[in-house]
């Protein structure tokens, strides 16, 4: 199938500490979900993000509508 665009529907945010400029981060993330709700299909991506010590910097959960073309997601 083909997205051609999604709608961000919901998003969780944990801000455990503040960045410095110039600080390596790394962002790791996962699919956490994949459901559907009216007949519409939607996506959990989980993230967190380090500093280059390992210490955690934020952690964020984005629900998002997916947006399909003329078959409004039926493939």
């Amino acid at each position: 199938f083909s997205v051609e665009g999604v709608i961000h529907a919901r998003a969780e945010l944990a801000l455990k500490r503040p960045a410095r400029a110039g600080q390596l981060l790394t962002v790791t993330g996962r699919v956490a979900e994949k459901y559907f709700r009216r007949g519409r299909p939607y996506v959990v991506i989980e993230s967190e993000t380090f500093d280059e010590n390992g210490e955690e910097i934020s952690r964020e959960r984005n629900t998002l509508l997916l947006r399909f073309g003329d078959d409004h997601g039926s493939r």
